[in-house]
């Protein structure tokens, strides 16, 4: 197996992280679909469970030997584990200041990431000039084909300089880059599934996006109102349209908000009225639809990005926003929560606030114990298995959050999502472990009996 390229991989993304954000004694962890790490060790497992499970046990056979061996004694302490259809490299704290203290970064490299997080509209010139300057005459710069999800293609003639595939991107006067292994760079060039470096878009965010995209347009238009009139409530009062969630922001005009699943724009548009510069992140182009018309009609400019919230764009939004706020029950649709906490960390500027207002867990216990909620009544045996047991960490199917408002001929033709619910203690220790402060932790009534918890709000600050 090649060891060595697997170790010079995970040394070249902690490098690259802590040319990003900086060094913090912290851990780090990395993920790969099976397809990479089979490219990386020279591997040839099946991408199923089988495949999965005999891949695991060779890396973690390799780990084994790690900690006697002081070439890679940088990587003591690390372990491996499955996440879904991906494997989580856990590197310990230690590792990470081994790498940034013993791994030269590549003068390449911080340069080039210079660029991008000194100049969000850098120009492809500007671009070829760094690597112009790393190897005069010594790379290749090509014209991604049409319909592909970069623009061109960036790499080195001698890979002794950089053995990586840098695709470049130019959108919505912002410029970005992603880089590859070759191997994961022609997998590219082949599926329009692949996002970032070592990430597939999840099959449960696709189902998921399958589901909200099913007749979501149409239901908003059902239960919030055309665009037009919408808007003229939210221009009448657009504190009011935010409800509670107003007594968590300072202020509003010139603030960056980054509102995570945003839906239909309900909530940013307000806040945009108020004057903050607002971007969605959604997964589902039926709600940016809406969002848009409502943001229109109300006269003001929403960004809506529609992707995974967990493939945000972190060359262009690391950093960016003063807020990051998300509403109305979005947990339970990632199944890794700290990962999920992780990225909205990054999203932050240093002493950026996070407003994360969620479903109460104790919902669950309701379930279980019939206080006065009856319990949901599946036909699926797992999903009734999941709503039965408060710290059950499984991953169940069922009917999207809007299924009940359609006829049950409609009802019954809807896509499932794929949740994992959270008990309080995994949501609040996910918010502390990924860097977070917490100020505040408030719950609010359910909406069906205001004697129980039916949502709560965590506000956190960044450290």
């Amino acid at each position: 197996m090649q060891t060595e390229r697997f170790y010079k991989n995970m040394v070249d993304q902690v490098k690259e992280l802590q040319i990003k954000l900086g060094y913090t004694r912290e851990t780090v962890r990395l993920y790969y679909p099976s397809s990479s790490l089979n490219a990386l060790l020279g591997t040839d497992f099946a991408d199923d469970t089988a495949g999965h499970e005999a891949l695991l046990k060779i890396i973690r056979q390799m780990l084994m030997i790690v900690g006697s061996d002081t070439k890679y004694s940088r990587f003591a302490g690390m372990s491996v584990s499955l996440r879904g259809d991906r494997f989580e490299v856990t590197i310990p704290p230690e590792g990470a200041e081994y790498i940034h203290q013993q791994e030269k970064a590549s003068s390449f490299l911080q340069d080039l990431i210079a660029l991008f997080q000194n100049n969000h509209r850098s120009s492809l010139e500007e671009i070829c000039q760094v690597f112009d300057r790393a190897a005069p005459d010594g790379y290749i710069c090509e014209k991604m084909p049409e319909g592909a999800d970069f623009d061109y293609v960036i790499y080195f003639k001698d890979v002794s300089v950089d053995e990586y595939y840098y695709c470049v991107k130019m959108e919505m006067g912002h410029t970005i880059y992603h880089r590859f292994m070759q191997e994961d760079y022609q997998a590219l060039n082949v599926s329009t599934d692949f996002k970032g470096r070592v990430r597939i878009m999840e099959a449960y965010c696709r189902q998921n996006k399958k589901a909200w995209e099913y007749n979501a347009y149409e239901f908003w238009i059902k239960s919030v109102g055309i665009p037009e009139e919408r808007a003229k409530k939210i221009l009448e009062n657009p504190v009011g349209e935010l409800k509670k969630y107003a007594a968590y922001f300072d202020s509003y005009k010139g603030v960056r908000v980054a509102n995570i699943c945003g839906s239909c724009g309900k909530k940013a548009v307000p806040l945009a009225v108020l004057g903050a510069e607002v971007t969605v992140f959604d997964i589902s182009e039926e709600n940016r639809r809406y969002a848009k018309e409502l943001a229109e009609a109300a006269q003001v400019e929403i960004q809506y990005i529609v992707g995974d919230v967990l493939e945000i764009d972190q060359e262009t939004y690391q950093g960016y926003f003063d807020v990051v706020f998300m509403e109305g029950g979005i947990l339970h649709y990632f199944h890794e929560i700290e990962e999920f906490m992780q990225r909205m960390n990054l999203l932050l500027k240093p002493g950026g606030k996070l407003i994360c207002s969620d479903f109460h867990p104790f919902t669950k216990i309701a379930d279980i114990l019939q206080f006065g909620i009856s319990p949901q009544k599946t036909d699926s045996f797992q999903e009734d298995k999941v709503l039965s047991d408060y710290f059950s960490t499984e991953i169940f199917e069922g009917e999207m959050a809007h299924a009940r408002f359609f006829e049950e001929e409609i009802r019954k033709q809807m896509p499932k999502c794929s949740y994992r619910k959270y008990t309080i203690s995994e949501i609040l220790n996910a918010v502390i472990e990924k860097g977070f402060v917490i100020k505040r932790f408030d719950e609010h009534p359910a909406w069906t009996d205001s004697r129980l918890p039916g949502e709560f709000t965590v506000v956190a600050f960044k450290e």
